[in-house]
């Protein structure tokens, strides 16, 4: 089994006592994908299982587990390091949560930025937290 270390920095917009909103209102999309030459890649399914997330897009369908390591919050993201391996697939008829999205990201896939319905997210992906902050 080959376990990777990665780091997610999600940027929030907002933090109140209780929360950090990581929701950016659509109408700083077109700046934001410009800013980070993002390009839309496909539209994308995804379940979380507990510690299970499946991805379904037209590449395939892709288990893995995560489990959080460390989450800290630092220069406007919530810093969270994690470990990932795969999951053997299997059948499910509910999910803790369901996302569904079009998903845009950078040539090295680094930067994905998720746009829903009424609002985006934006998250940079690195397995060397040091070379993003």
């Amino acid at each position: 089994m080959i376990i990777n270390i990665m780091f997610s920095f999600i940027k929030f917009s907002n933090r109140t006592e209780n929360s950090y909103d990581i929701r950016f209102p659509l109408n700083e999309l077109d700046k934001v994908v410009s800013e980070h030459g993002l390009n839309f890649k496909f539209s994308e399914k995804i379940y979380f299982l507990k510690n299970v997330v499946l991805r379904i897009n037209p590449d395939g369908r892709f288990y893995n587990y995560e489990n959080d390591i460390n989450i800290n919050i630092k220069d406007g993201y919530i810093i969270r390091e994690y470990d990932v391996f795969d999951c053997k697939p299997f059948s499910f008829h509910n999910a803790d949560i369901e996302e569904e999205y079009e998903l845009y990201e950078n040539q090295d896939s680094s930067i994905k930025l998720k746009k829903f319905d009424e609002y985006f997210t934006i998250e940079k992906i690195s397995s060397n937290g040091l070379k993003i902050i």
